[in-house]
């Protein structure tokens, strides 16, 4: 399984990708498409890791909590970041950001390919996430000043859908309160546009791996 899996999911990302489709089973609010804030709006780029590595024949995902300081702070995200002047591209910032924030250096990471970008209202950020393996769990060095923690979760549990749930949050910035879809991560809710990217790829997962 180590060895198969990530071949055929390299070759499920090259195919057409279900994007928005499959972030709006995710989102907490009505949100604008990445095509319409890219003619809208003047978002700023940013990229994520969705890393993946194998445990006992299954496959586990890695998330960080970021700390309790900024817009997005305590959530459950993807290790990443906005893109710097000196990246290259969308994957050097995505590699670098791993490297600064959970100390995982790029030869340890095989690139599999990406998902859709999600817009990010709160923060105006255009995300690029982009999925990597490894062989084994690594080594880590976490970023005290961003990231408090983190947490890894087979797949098998991660998309169980009494996993996926729902419930009344207070939105952050707007203030107000909804009713917010979100996956439980071993306790902690996981929700927002980390939901999003994670519901494309389980859409993607699914129906590659039934």
């Amino acid at each position: 399984m180590a060895i198969a899996v990530p071949q055929q999911l390299e070759t499920a990302l090259k195919e057409k990708l279900p994007g928005f489709e499959a972030h709006k089973e995710m989102m907490p609010y009505k949100r604008i498409s990445p095509e319409e804030a890219k003619e809208t709006l003047t978002p700023r780029q940013s990229a994520v890791m969705l890393l993946l590595f194998p445990v006992n024949e299954e496959i586990h995902v890695l998330f960080i909590q970021r700390t309790e300081f900024g817009t997005h702070s305590g959530q459950l995200a993807f290790p990443g970041g906005k893109k710097d002047p000196e990246d290259q591209d969308l994957l050097d910032t995505a590699i670098r950001e791993t490297w600064e924030e959970i100390g995982i250096a790029q030869d340890k990471i095989t690139i599999l390919g990406k998902l859709s970008e999600v817009y990010i209202p709160p923060s105006n950020f255009l995300a690029q996430p982009y999925v990597g393996w490894m062989d084994r769990f690594p080594d880590l060095t976490l970023q005290p000043a961003e990231v408090q923690q983190v947490l890894t979760i087979s797949l098998k549990q991660l998309f169980d859908p009494e996993n996926r749930k729902s419930k009344e949050m207070v939105l952050p910035v707007f203030d107000v309160t909804v009713d917010v879809p979100y996956f439980d991560v071993n306790g902690y809710t996981l929700w927002g546009a980390t939901a999003l990217m994670i519901n494309e790829f389980r859409w993607i997962y699914e129906a590659h791996f039934p």
